[in-house]
């Protein structure tokens, strides 16, 4: 008997008897080996006989191509995970609709916000930023986060925020827009047509305003009176975004503003100067061109000592309203709001005084309320309880220049002059006199509206 045959028969027993057979490619059922013939001893059957007898010259070809073909299956298998997991990674990251919002926050609200040195209302105020400011996310905490915008670093509450995706969602509903423009030299043109005149041309770099958009035409504003169509193959879009103002940055603008007010009263001082001797000029002149014919220098010159006598008169009187600076005081003809914060800031750097009302000498925060609203014609009393009790009452989310801000734990026990801008002038310690701050250096407690708009 072969020695082929001889296995054959030992299959047969093994498969019969449930057993297992060790081979070169490993360990497997005798009854797996039989089962592949339907019919008798199959010719795979055959060729496993053989291979065990080892008449299959390609039997260990076939195992290593066995083994081989295993191997790229697993690698095959392995590169494949990986495309998927690489797959899932891109799929999670495209379900970020904002990128561009990624490391930003935006600011939604209907008043300013305070930037502060630390993370605690506790800490100095060192900036404000307005209803859609944003700011780049330096350090995102559990409540506070760090942020940077425009020169002013510091920390703002989460729930004042809005971050990644929330804020571009936002940003495209609420925030103004704007394009800028990516080519060198474009065309503005009258309509929505490249046939339509062109008003002008406008450079790489230049941004607008947008008034409306489609898919091939941006209407711009090119300035306040005059706007034109853009292709917007040619422009990027961006957004009108705000940005925090520091209160040095605050400051220097209230400074140049009342600067700029000073020299403008002062042009108009010595305009009026100059109209005023030009008039006494003329009057001279025309005195000079009526007297007596037979008047001579020898003869006693009365109406001299008596223009003499009112010079010294009228010195005397400028010298007294001299001293008593606060008569020198003058409210700028306006009666609104804006007129009056405009007025009272250029008060700043006088001096606090318990108790006083000067505005120039020096006063506390209800007398300086009192004395700049009485330059207007109100009448208040020196007390910030008391004047809380004036006007109409107004949510501090609705300020005007003019209102009247009233502060304290429980009590109020402080007041201050809203100028704009989420900032007030107020008579604030003996340290720093009277100055602006921000107005919602603390929480108020109230506000109360006296002049209008």
């Amino acid at each position: 008997m072969s020695k082929a045959k001889s296995f054959k028969k030992t299959i047969v027993v093994a498969a019969a008897a449930g057993m297992m057979i060790t081979t070169s490619i490993g360990t497997v059922s005798a009854g797996q080996i039989y089962s592949d013939s339907t019919v008798g001893i199959s010719s795979a059957f055959d060729r496993y006989a053989n291979t065990l007898a080892g008449n299959d010259k390609n039997a260990g070809d076939a195992a290593k191509a066995a083994t081989s073909t295993d191997a790229q299956k697993t690698t095959a298998s392995v590169g494949k995970n990986a495309a998927e997991a690489k797959k899932d990674k891109t799929s999670e990251e495209n379900k970020v609709k904002y990128p561009d919002f990624k490391d930003k926050c935006l600011v939604a609200t209907e008043d300013y916000v305070n930037i502060r040195s630390g993370a605690g209302t506790d800490s100095d105020v060192v900036g404000i930023i307005g209803n859609n400011g944003i700011a780049t996310i330096e350090k995102k905490g559990k409540e506070w986060t760090k942020v940077t915008s425009g020169d002013c670093t510091g920390y703002i509450r989460n729930d004042l925020l809005l971050f990644g995706d929330d804020a571009g969602a936002y940003a495209e509903a609420n925030c103004p827009k704007q394009v800028t423009v990516n080519t060198e030299t474009l065309n503005v043109r009258t309509e929505a047509d490249v046939n339509s005149d062109c008003i002008t041309q406008v450079g790489s770099g230049q941004s607008f305003d947008v008034i409306s958009q489609d898919d091939k035409w941006v209407q711009i504003a090119l300035d306040d009176e005059t706007n034109g169509y853009v292709s917007t193959e040619f422009v990027d879009d961006t957004y009108a975004f705000a940005t925090a103002k520091s209160m040095e940055q605050i400051q220097a603008e209230l400074d140049a503003k009342a600067a700029e007010e000073k020299a403008a009263e002062e042009q108009a001082r010595q305009e009026q100067e100059s109209a005023d001797e030009a008039e006494a000029e003329d009057a001279s002149d025309d005195s000079q061109s009526t007297e007596d014919d037979s008047y001579t220098p020898d003869q006693p010159d009365t109406d001299s000592a008596d223009q003499s006598s009112d010079t010294s008169d009228d010195t005397s009187s400028d010298s007294s309203d001299s001293d008593d600076s606060q008569n020198n005081v003058v409210a700028p003809s306006g009666q609104t709001g804006i007129d009056l914060a405009n007025f009272a800031t250029q008060f700043v750097g006088n001096p606090y005084v318990y108790g006083g009302s000067s505005l120039t000498d020096g006063a506390d925060c209800s007398g300086f309320v009192m004395a700049v609203y009485a330059q207007f014609g109100y009448s208040l009393p020196h007390s910030a309880g008391a004047q809380s009790q004036y006007g109409t009452r107004v949510d501090t989310s609705s300020l005007e220049p003019g209102d009247i801000l009233f502060y304290g734990d429980s009590s109020i026990e402080h007041c201050a002059i809203y100028i704009g801008d989420g900032m007030i002038v107020h008579a604030s310690t003996e340290e720093t006199g009277i100055k602006i701050s921000s107005a919602f250096y603390r929480d108020p407690l109230c506000a109360v509206r006296i002049i209008g708009q």
